[in-house]
């Protein structure tokens, strides 16, 4: 999903992933080795990571665009 912040119009891409669905498929390497290099990556060409969160159900990438 895309998310707009109001007061500064800064546009970020916001990742959900079911943290069920996660465990089920064994993708708990995965979301945590695309977050490290999210972190990481400085290009113009592939968005950054500006957040990463978790709820009770989701983990949330926030990448700026």
């Amino acid at each position: 999903c895309a998310v707009q912040v109001k007061n500064t119009g800064q546009m970020y891409a916001c990742k959900k992933l079911c943290k069920k669905r996660l465990k089920k498929k064994h993708g708990e390497k995965m979301a945590l080795l695309e977050k490290k290099i999210l972190e990481k990556v400085n290009s113009l060409f592939i968005v950054s990571l500006a957040y990463a969160y978790d709820t009770k159900t989701h983990l949330c990438l926030t990448m700026s665009l």
